[in-house]
């Protein structure tokens, strides 16, 4: 045998005395594989308001609307402060109503829950919400049925509704929130986004000088916090303020707060607070300006129900991180949401947070004012 051949025996030798010894035929045991590492909790966004969440509640959560009133003898309401999104539209006489839109957080109660309106038909589809609401008109319940919206009404037997002592009828109705969500008889999906959001200051704000290229798209990073003052343009009044005029009786007005970096409500000249004393911030103030008059069917008083039409495009305002943008609004269908234009045709983004958006009369459109250099 040549010396490389008897080599190879040996070593095959060795090695079979080896594997007796640890037990004959056995197989040997897998090495055992390293654990893998706990992966990191995934962070996403809340639907509604674009901020970051991991709460599973939240988004696997429908998006809940609900008709507010906002007549003197409604205020102070419950529940506006901890909504996501509200719509602020004109019915009869002059006054608002609110549509306040929840998902990422639920109030304990809202209210008081009044009627619906024909808007409610084209503007709530796209959200595929859950609506909460005391009733309507034959024709707008006729409205609502055909859009596909899962309602909750008040039948008077109370569940999920309640009357809140020392309110007088019908100023009175409200509901819990969770309560409204478990009352819907359809399955609703989760809720999902209607805008873009991003953390970074869009170009083009009034008065200021232009800004580097932002970032494209929206973003699920954490808010920043407010810029030093080196570093944010200067804008002269541009964004501080904005007064809304939605009516002779209804004027609604936002003002900056640099402390807490949000909007803070005015009605009429007066602090907007809620039930609990808290005045009523946003983080967005967007005002849209479309044809508002006089539509079919009437009140239980007679008087013609108002129509505002959200369907087309128009002008609008978005006052965000105290900063005035003139924009662009458009809707094609009831089953898209508003998408909110730039110069360039893009979609204009949002700060992360709470939105309310004003359906104003095309003549109330507010003018950016003038500024100083």
């Amino acid at each position: 045998m040549s010396p490389s051949r008897f080599r190879a025996a040996a070593v095959l030798v060795a090695a079979s005395l080896v594997l007796a010894a640890c037990g004959g035929d056995e197989e040997p045991a897998p090495a055992p594989s390293p654990s893998p590492s706990p992966s990191p909790t995934q962070t996403t966004t809340a639907a509604l308001t674009g901020e970051p969440t991991t709460d599973e509640e939240v988004l696997e959560r429908p998006a809940l609307a609900v008709k507010v009133e906002n007549s003197p003898a409604a205020r102070p309401q419950a529940g506006l402060a901890e909504a996501d999104i509200v719509f602020e539209e004109l019915v009869e006489g002059g006054i608002t109503r609110f549509m306040a839109l929840y998902n990422s957080t639920l109030p304990d109660a809202v209210g008081p829950i009044r009627s619906g309106r024909f808007v409610d038909a084209e503007v709530l589809p796209p959200f595929q919400a859950i609506l909460g609401l005391s009733g309507a008109a034959p024709v707008v319940v006729e409205a609502i049925e055909r859009a596909g919206i899962t309602t909750v009404y008040d039948d008077g037997d109370g569940d999920p509704f309640y009357r809140e002592s020392g309110r007088r009828a019908p100023h009175n109705l409200f509901a819990d929130p969770a309560d409204l969500i478990d009352a819907a008889a359809d399955e609703v999906p989760p809720a999902s986004p209607a805008f873009a959001y991003d953390t970074d200051l869009p170009e083009g704000a009034e008065g200021c000088p232009a800004l580097p290229s932002p970032r494209r798209g929206p973003t699920s990073a954490p808010r920043s916090p407010a810029p030093a003052p080196a570093e944010s343009p200067s804008c002269p009044g541009a964004g501080d303020a904005i007064t809304i005029r939605m009516s002779g009786a209804s004027v609604t007005g936002w003002e900056f707060d640099e402390r807490t970096r949000t909007y803070i409500r005015s009605q009429n000249g007066e602090p907007f607070e809620d039930a609990g004393g808290d005045l009523i911030a946003a983080d967005n103030v967007v005002v849209l300006g479309m044809r508002v008059g006089p539509g079919g069917g009437a009140d239980p008083a007679g008087n013609p129900l108002t129509d505002t039409q959200v369907l087309g495009k128009g002008r609008g305002v978005v006052l965000r991180d105290g900063h005035w943008y003139a924009i662009r609004w458009e809707k094609a269908d009831a089953l898209s949401h508003f998408r909110l234009l730039d110069r360039s045709g893009r979609d204009f983004p949002l700060t992360p947070g709470r939105t309310w958006l004003h359906l104003a009369p095309a003549e109330a459109l507010p003018e950016a004012p003038a500024t100083t250099p």
